[in-house]
């Protein structure tokens, strides 16, 4: 948990929903991002909602060929095989990232919000880091 960086997430509205309710405790990316247990992640709903919906922390990081991926982690991604097979499509390696302690923020912060609290802020295409400090500031 001593990372100075959180990890801001974009996630399709229908997905950030199924985590905030707990329906899907595994996010699924095509690159690993660099980052372990405990670090902070902020949860972006992309468009059409486009605000900062909740945060979560991370509990795990699995790499793996895309079938292993699938059979540890289906039950938990919030996606079918068809739609699986098309997210890697290309890619033979899956990223699961498993969540914990997810929360709902009281109040999404829009993306207008968002660039008036951080100067600059454009919410990422698929994650990319942040420091904690700025963290704070959008939470």
């Amino acid at each position: 948990m001593s990372d100075p960086r959180a990890l801001l997430v974009s996630i399709k509205p229908h997905y950030a929903g199924l985590l905030l309710t707990g329906a899907k405790t595994v996010e699924l990316r095509r690159v690993r991002p660099k980052v372990g247990a405990g670090c902070l992640v902020l949860l972006y709903a992309s468009s059409p909602t486009m605000e900062m919906v909740g945060t979560a922390r991370i509990s795990s990081v699995h790499s793996d060929n895309l079938d292993a991926i699938w059979r540890l982690h289906a039950d938990q991604t919030g996606v079918d095989r068809s739609t699986y097979d098309a997210y890697f499509d290309g890619r033979d390696v899956a990223v699961a990232i498993t969540l914990t302690d997810v929360r709902p923020l009281s109040r999404g912060v829009p993306l207008a919000e968002l660039r008036r609290r951080i100067s600059g802020f454009r919410p990422p295409q698929s994650f990319r880091y942040m420091p904690q400090s700025q963290a704070a500031v959008v939470v």
